[in-house]
């Protein structure tokens, strides 16, 4: 096993080299025939009303998003938890609730019509993923292919052309 990862964190070790690799973002996303789907514009406040599927306790996407709630007086309903976001994905094609996922885990769906996107537009759900190691540690070539694969993964706008909602407070 190798001990290199990427992790979403703050590294607060001296003896640890952290390099922002991609910058990610949550998004809120529902089924495509939700009425949120339908809106151009979503209001924080209307979310009061909506069920949601969240991650299971511990989880950094969970914690990013009860965070944004909390900070903005909005309770979430939760109706389901799920440690898998293929899970989560299927569930919200097939319920009329609403969850918070990586950008990145719903291009396929998005693409497909299936599951439509909703983007905070204060960027408050956006995050970067670092990759870690320990700064005696040789960096292989493998490593280093890795992170230029990664490099220009980053760039990649997987929204580009698609009709998305906007959150707003």
């Amino acid at each position: 096993m190798s001990n290199e990862s990427f992790i979403l964190t703050y590294i607060r070790s001296k003896n640890l080299i952290s390099i922002p690799e991609v910058n990610d973002f949550l998004v809120l996303i529902c089924s495509s025939d939700h009425p949120l789907a339908k809106k151009d514009i979503v209001k924080l406040e209307e979310l009061k009303n909506e069920r949601f599927i969240m991650r299971e306790q511990g989880s950094g996407t969970r914690e990013l998003f009860e965070r944004y709630m909390l900070d903005n007086n909005i309770p979430i309903k939760i109706v389901f938890e799920a440690n898998s976001s293929e899970t989560i994905k299927k569930t919200i094609m097939e319920s009329q609730c609403l969850a918070v996922l990586s950008v990145r885990l719903v291009e396929d769906e998005v693409k497909k019509g299936k599951i439509h996107v909703i983007k905070n537009m204060d960027c408050d759900w956006d995050r970067d993923f670092s990759l870690v190691y320990h700064k005696d540690k040789f960096v292989t070539e493998e490593i280093n292919y890795l992170i230029e694969l990664v490099k220009k993964y980053k760039c990649v706008d997987i929204l580009e052309g698609i009709k998305i909602g906007s959150l707003v407070k």
